[in-house]
């Protein structure tokens, strides 16, 4: 309900009066007028979590910083980023996030931020924006949360002969949004397996799943980012791709990518005198490398 009375407020004041809002190099005008000036930090360090952008009043004084920042993942770490763009009020240190689809950094949509939230209005103390927008985004609120009941699993392991063979089978390919490579990706995935085949009929005599494998492909691949990659698409070795493996209640325990090998939950890096994937050929040998090793740490 505050959320609903806040904007309509916001919208009621819109038909009130429409103001002609431009920015001139730096400079905000309104109506004719200078207002103030936004300007773009320069930033050495490339830190993603350094302020962005500045606000300044026309005595030059700060009033507002706008950052970029992002919650880790709990699941992957700093291999995913749930990224979000927040203000900060100088005068009061407070800050809240930016609740607007499709936001994203420019001098233009900061201006009319700054307009259509009244920030403009010197009057204001802007309390109640920052109370009702205070901590991180509602989306990404959920998706901690549905993280945190993941990770209840982290340590669950299917009952069996952990001696048994490990075999791979490939299933399908997907598309859908990467968690190892950012964006859209094509996903194939791949049953992991350990059992005891039969030699003269090749079949198994018993069988338990333990896993699976996903394999991504970014969009600098064959086919890579497909919006409808073909299903029994299998990637090449040659291609530039990342390979997560999973517990049966879909916990990331490993992942695979260019130089780079890694365990989760605890994370640990691996040297790669200690972990030579990349020069593992096959999509499927390098699944079973990783499969045996968090078998073998009593990790699967």
């Amino acid at each position: 309900m505050r959320y609903l009375c806040f904007f309509m407020m916001l919208l009621s004041s819109c038909f009130i009066t429409a103001q002609k809002l431009k920015i001139k190099k730096n400079e905000i005008w309104l109506d004719k007028k200078k207002v103030g000036n936004v300007e773009k930090i320069k930033n050495k360090k490339r830190d993603i979590n350094v302020g962005s952008y500045t606000f300044t009043d026309l005595e030059g004084i700060q009033q507002f910083i706008f950052r970029q920042e992002y919650i880790s993942s709990l699941l992957y770490y700093e291999d995913k980023k749930y990224f979000f763009y927040t203000l900060e009020n100088i005068k009061t240190n407070q800050r809240a996030f930016i609740d607007i689809p499709k936001f994203y950094f420019s001098k233009k949509k900061i201006a009319q931020f700054l307009l259509d939230f009244k920030f403009l209005d010197e009057t204001d103390d802007f309390k109640d924006y920052f109370e009702l927008y205070n901590g991180i985004p509602k989306d990404i609120q959920i998706k901690i949360s549905e993280e945190k009941s993941v990770l209840e699993f982290v340590d669950y392991k299917v009952d069996r002969v952990r001696t048994d063979p490990v075999f791979i089978f490939f299933e399908q390919t997907i598309a859908g949004n990467g968690s190892v490579i950012s964006g859209r990706v094509t996903k194939s995935i791949y049953n992991i397996v350990q059992g005891v085949k039969d030699p003269r009929t090749n079949s198994f005599i018993e069988e338990t799943y333990i896993g699976y494998a996903i394999v991504e492909l970014g969009v600098g691949n064959k086919i890579g980012g497909s919006v409808n990659p073909p299903s029994d698409y299998r990637p090449h070795p040659l291609d530039q791709f990342s390979v997560i493996v999973y517990n049966t209640k879909d916990v990331p325990l490993a992942s695979h990518y260019f130089l780079t090998y890694k365990q989760y939950n605890p994370y640990k890096e691996f040297k790669l005198s200690d972990a030579p994937l990349s020069s593992i050929k096959s999509v499927e040998g390098r699944i079973d490398f990783i499969v045996k090793d968090l078998i073998q740490r009593n990790k699967m």
